[in-house]
């Protein structure tokens, strides 16, 4: 699994299963989002429908990116219009 860094942030998505469908499938994903300052990463599940695996690590990749927009807060990024919250990220254990 290759670390993706994205503004201040580390990103780790791995692919662990997969629902055959029709006519996509269904992934299930492991995330983890660490700020390069913690020692102690947050972890993450999300299901989605992908074609792929690498299909499915790009999206839960976007979706790491929008969580972190969203909990740093745009005025952390000038010149970026805040957006409404839609993540489907979910805290793994079932906090949220």
């Amino acid at each position: 699994m290759r670390s993706h860094i994205y503004r201040g942030f580390e990103i780790n998505c791995a692919v662990a299963k997969a629902e055959t469908g029709k006519p996509s499938a269904r992934w299930h994903c492991t995330l983890t989002i660490r700020a390069l300052d913690q020692p102690e990463p947050l972890h993450y599940e999300i299901e989605l429908n992908a074609w792929t695996p690498a299909g499915a690590r790009s999206l839960c990749i976007q979706y790491a990116k929008q969580h972190v927009d969203e909990s740093t807060g745009p005025e952390h990024y000038p010149g970026q219009a805040a957006h409404p919250s839609c993540s489907p990220l979910r805290k793994k254990g079932g906090q949220h």
